[in-house]
């Protein structure tokens, strides 16, 4: 399943975005990253606390 939404998102930032407007798709791209990055790490650490 991140595959699948890895793909669409990189799908969605190419193909509309990064070729007519390069630094707003970035910035979107970055902002995107930073904003599920904790998200990710939150749950991850979350789950290993449950299953020990």
């Amino acid at each position: 399943m991140p595959l699948i939404a890895i793909i669409m998102t990189a799908t969605l930032i190419w193909g509309g975005q990064l070729t007519y407007a390069p630094m707003q798709s970035l910035i979107c791209a970055f902002v995107a990253v930073a904003t599920g990055l904790p998200v990710f790490y939150y749950w991850d650490r979350k789950n290993k606390k449950e299953s020990a």
